[in-house]
């Protein structure tokens, strides 16, 4: 798949900057792959799922509540994860006064427990995910941080539902983050009983 090919797929995901970063790198004027294009690609592609949603302004949030927790050293450098990203606009549906409340310090242990939801302990390709899902018939369980997740499909949409019945959305695309993955999601998981 050319530039742009991977740029569009990404786009779909709500990777937008990550997807231009590697767009730029990976066009070398018809030379092929050569190894100054790899190491590149290899400067371009995040080190972490931490290093991923430092790179993504549509990520600010989450990142604010991982640091806040005290969660960074669990999705940096080293760790072997999967990640469900809610973007700031997944935060935004919980509305001004709600997500200064989940942010604030008396909120910090819900908190914790929201971001630990969003964290499993295993890197989940997204064909590996797929698989499960079928291999379920339509759904699987996988354990979070914080307790276990649902993962439903209708082969065009993927969805995951929190122990307390909130749901969202997966981006269908992965990011890879060295032994990591990243998925967006549309919703935060873990805050019905606070929208």
């Amino acid at each position: 798949m050319n530039g742009t090919g991977r740029t569009l797929t990404a786009i779909k995901s709500g990777t937008i900057a990550l997807a231009l970063l590697l767009a730029a790198c990976s066009s070398e004027d018809g030379a092929g792959d050569t190894a100054e294009a790899g190491q590149r690609r290899a400067a371009v592609e995040p080190a972490s799922a931490a290093d991923a949603i430092t790179r993504l302004p549509e990520f600010s949030i989450m990142r604010q509540a991982v640091t806040l927790t005290g969660r960074g050293q669990l999705i940096g450098r080293g760790a072997t994860i999967t990640l469900l990203a809610p973007r700031d606009t997944a935060f935004a549906q919980l509305g001004s006064e709600g997500k200064a409340a989940l942010l604030a310090e008396p909120a910090r242990g819900r908190l914790a427990r929201i971001v630990d939801l969003h964290i499993i302990p295993r890197a989940l390709r997204a064909e590996e995910l797929r698989q499960l899902i079928r291999d379920g018939g339509g759904s699987t369980v996988i354990a979070s941080r914080a307790g276990p997740l649902t993962f439903t499909s209708d082969n065009a949409t993927m969805v995951v539902t929190a122990p307390d019945g909130s749901r969202a959305t997966i981006g269908m695309t992965e990011i890879s983050a060295s032994g990591s993955t990243v998925y967006v999601l549309d919703r935060v998981l873990g805050t019905s009983s606070g929208e």
